[in-house]
């Protein structure tokens, strides 16, 4: 007997339509007490029917209701929904009428986590519904998409089956034989370990990039007081985030913005203007600049070009900047004719705050130097959860390959395949804590 939960499947707030889900053992049979149609709800499932909704046997609305008989269901139990206008007041209706009936309410993330638990799904596949919803940038929702229809799981079993093929040609051994393995049969299970080491880290290798495609490619704009930072940051985020003033050093720590480059996230962060300084605050502002400098993805760097003294900041700066970059050169509605050694400055983008012209350039210089998008998107990590358990793996997997090679004991190399098995198992749901189910369902929006 499956407990029969219902919640909002919509985002709360008016909308054209509102959709309310029901999951369990008596989904349906509660469902067709809300909802009457010519032909009776699940009597033809997966068909759409149109009639009216009824709440305490008033009618409230005219809708459309859908059964899903389980086990092929989103859940893998019987699910049925009701599509209802979107007004809140018809659904909190059809909601609290539902757990007169007999269902409770869903928790966060319930009707997923009930997918997981009836094999719908593996928990990787879990964890890319709540990324795949809370997907930012086109890159990070194709990732999302392609763990979510289970790349990076069917990776995972490849590994894992891998593993498993080392393990049990070494406990054949440890079961019919009273020697050690043969040089043949140890090398062909280093070659078959070696093989998941070198792939595991060539997917932990891609972990940084695959959380900077969700959170977004950080892009610090640097450069002296009052070159117009903070008015470039707000013309390239289309608001006004940061505060723009004519007096110098306005900027004391830093202001962040997201916006999107060719489909892919950024973070734009304007930064304490470059200068010595005798005053803490903005000496503290100015260590930032240096230290977000050093984390950046990329910097633009921010001069103004009516200023004779811009030159002799890019001379100093630009050569102590590691990371790729690009040079604006601000202000070029106040630039005199007799300013033209600014004007010949290599790669530099020419830009007014002001007046927009040359925002397109600096768009198009800071996207070019946006990594490519994967073209395996979908079978990198991008969840700490992963990158440990993985990790973890490759650990124990280092250390069967050097057992193999320094002639250990077959049971020591043995526990070391079976340790990175847990690992990968942990990857994909099997045997993991309730603690960490709860806290990875957390994240879910209650109706998902």
């Amino acid at each position: 007997m499956q407990e029969t939960i219902v919640a909002a499947a919509t985002a709360a707030g008016e909308s054209g339509i509102g959709i309310v889900r029901f999951s369990g053992s008596d989904a349906v049979a509660i469902a067709q007490r809300c909802f009457v149609a010519r032909v009776s709800l699940g009597a033809r499932p997966r068909v759409a029917e149109f009639g009216k909704i009824l709440v305490d046997g008033k009618v409230i609305d005219e809708g459309i209701g859908l059964v899903f008989p389980g086990p092929k269901s989103y859940t893998g139990e019987d699910v049925a929904e009701i599509q209802c206008h979107g007004n809140p007041l018809i659904i909190e209706s059809i909601v609290s009428f539902a757990v007169r009936s007999g269902a409770r309410m869903a928790e966060a993330g319930e009707f997923t986590k009930r997918a997981f638990l009836n094999g719908r799904m593996d928990l990787m596949q879990a964890e890319a519904v709540v990324d795949l919803i809370k997907a930012e940038s086109e890159v990070a929702l194709r990732d999302a998409y392609g763990q979510a229809e289970g790349r990076l799981s069917e990776l995972v079993k490849d590994l894992k089956s891998e593993v498993v093929s080392a393990l049990a040609l070494i406990e054949v051994g440890l079961d019919f034989s009273d020697e050690d393995i043969d040089e043949v049969g140890r090398d062909k299970i280093g070659g078959r370990v070696r093989n998941v080491l070198a792939e595991s880290e060539r997917v932990i290798d891609k972990f940084r990039g695959g959380g900077e495609r969700v959170r977004g490619h950080v892009v610090a704009i640097i450069g002296p007081p009052n070159a117009g930072k903070s008015t470039l940051l707000n013309c390239l985020l289309g608001e006004d985030r940061a505060i723009v003033n004519s007096q110098a050093g306005t900027t004391r720590d830093t202001v962040e913005g997201h916006t999107y480059f060719g489909g892919r996230a950024v973070r734009l962060v304007d930064t304490a203007g470059l200068r010595e300084s005798n005053d803490p605050v903005e000496i503290e502002g100015i260590r930032r600049t240096k230290e977000k400098t050093q984390e950046a993805d990329i910097v633009l760097v921010v001069v103004d070009g009516s200023r004779p003294c811009s030159m002799g900041f890019l001379e100093e700066v630009v050569p102590t900047i590691k990371c790729p970059m690009v040079v604006a050169v601000n202000k070029i509605d106040l630039m005199a004719e007799e300013d033209d050694r600014i004007m010949r400055y290599p790669g530099a983008v020419f830009v007014s705050g002001r007046t927009s012209e040359g925002l397109k350039g600096i768009e198009v210089a800071l996207q070019r130097l946006l990594p490519e998008a994967n073209e395996s998107a979908g079978v990198g990590l991008t969840r700490a959860r992963h990158a440990h358990l993985l990790q973890s793996a490759c650990v124990k997997l280092r250390s069967a390959v050097a057992g193999l090679e320094l002639r250990h004991n077959d049971e020591c190399v043995a526990l070391e395949l079976r340790g990175a098995l847990t690992d990968l198992g942990l990857l994909l749901g099997e045997n993991v804590d309730e603690d960490v189910l709860d806290s990875i369902f957390s994240e879910f929006c209650i109706g998902k």
